[in-house]
């Protein structure tokens, strides 16, 4: 261990790791799981050594000021636990604060909201600590937090994903790398919320844990018969939890059903690779590239994009 080369060379630990996320990125699902957004935030904290993060998605964004406002359709919450004591309790803590979340309390343009934005959360606003999303990281012990607010066009309206990633100090993760990570998920999110909308569907409708272990189950390629043995059911009751993922997933096929679960749905869209706004302070172009893109309030900080 003590000549590893990767372990020597800040540069190749952080190539390693980001390498790491998006092999985790990979493997989150494209069904709309009750517990999605944790497995989101599992993968994203792959990306530094002591991290923490956070998923949400969020709906419904009414407003650019401080005063804008949505609603949590779902959050997760996910630590490197290295080093750290009650992880499950501060996961607990983080999510439950989330889920409360009902606005940013940072200025977002109309373009950041229509392209997405992904920056540190003090580029956006030197007081982030007592904003909606800062709250979140209330008492949790990190040196930078960075934040990606991306819209996604998945049949459902104003649906953005929004991606949080606390690190220590000396953290590798750049603002850059972190995008490509959030720009990742995404894509994710999309494929999932597509399965989820149908084209038509107006609600979210998340699976049930019990819905989940009959999927995982016909993935698996067992009758009703042999699910109901493994999960001491009946077999009407199995019956039932198939015919609701039917309508879920919107699949009027068993193969359906196991095309959605993984990632190759009938009614999934073209997945697009996100193009939000970064903001950079380190950048030395950033005054010049600033434009319209930051909002009045915020015309100090700086933009790569």
């Amino acid at each position: 261990m003590g000549n590893n080369p990767i372990q020597k060379c800040p540069e190749s630990m952080g190539s390693f790791l980001m390498m790491k996320s998006i092999y985790e990125l990979c493997n989150v699902p494209t069904v709309p799981l009750q517990d999605w957004a944790t497995r989101a935030a599992s993968a994203v904290v792959e990306l530094d050594k002591g991290s923490r993060a956070c998923v949400m998605l969020v709906r419904g964004i009414t407003g650019q000021s401080l005063a804008s406002s949505f609603r949590v359709e779902t959050a997760g919450a996910s630590i490197c636990s290295v080093g750290f004591g009650d992880v499950e309790l501060e996961c607990t803590r983080m999510q439950g604060r989330a889920e409360r979340v009902r606005g940013f309390g940072i200025s977002l343009s109309e373009k950041m909201l229509a392209d997405g934005v992904v920056a540190r959360m003090s580029s956006l606003s030197p007081g982030w600590r007592d904003t909606g999303l800062g709250r979140v990281w209330s008492g949790i012990g990190v040196g930078d937090v960075f934040v990606g607010v991306i819209p996604i066009d998945s049949g459902f309206e104003q649906v953005s994903l929004v991606v949080m990633l606390g690190t220590q100090i000396g953290s590798p993760v750049t603002v850059d790398g972190f995008a490509a990570i959030a720009g990742a998920l995404s894509m994710r999110a999309t494929a999932m919320l597509s399965v989820m909308s149908g084209g038509s569907a107006t609600e979210m409708r998340w699976l049930t844990s019990r819905e989940q272990d009959v999927l995982d189950e016909l993935i698996k390629g067992h009758s009703v018969r042999q699910i109901a043995e493994q999960l001491g059911r009946s077999h009407h009751t199995v019956h039932d939890h198939v015919k609701s993922l039917h309508k879920k997933l919107h699949a009027s096929s068993r193969g359906e059903l196991v095309a959605a679960a993984l990632g190759s749905a009938r009614n999934q869209r073209r997945v697009q690779w996100a193009s939000p706004v970064i903001v950079n302070p380190s950048s030395p172009l950033a005054e010049m590239k600033l434009g319209a893109a930051m909002p009045q309030q915020s015309s100090s900080a700086r933009m790569d994009r």
